[in-house]
């Protein structure tokens, strides 16, 4: 899979679209439910890993919920 360079698009406020998806050859043969259920499952994904991460570090407020992808002291293992 190739990455599509973005600015800011760890900063995202708008759902990926279809469109974007579309954009790489993986999904160009999806159909748009299949799409759109992807779409949600990946919302779905990234809430738990951020409630996770929330609950692993004991962050009470917004400001402290910066992942540093770097400092890899929680025993969390990176897949990539």
């Amino acid at each position: 899979m190739r990455k599509i360079e973005r600015n800011n698009e760890f900063n995202r406020e708008e759902d990926l679209t279809i469109e974007e998806l579309r954009q790489c050859p993986e999904f160009d043969s999806l159909s748009e439910e299949r799409l759109l259920q992807f779409i949600e499952f990946l919302k779905t994904y990234s809430f738990l890993v951020y409630q996770v991460h929330r609950k692993i570090n004991n962050c009470e407020n917004e400001n402290d919920t910066t992942i540093d992808f770097n400092k890899n002291n929680n025993n969390i293992k990176l897949a990539a």
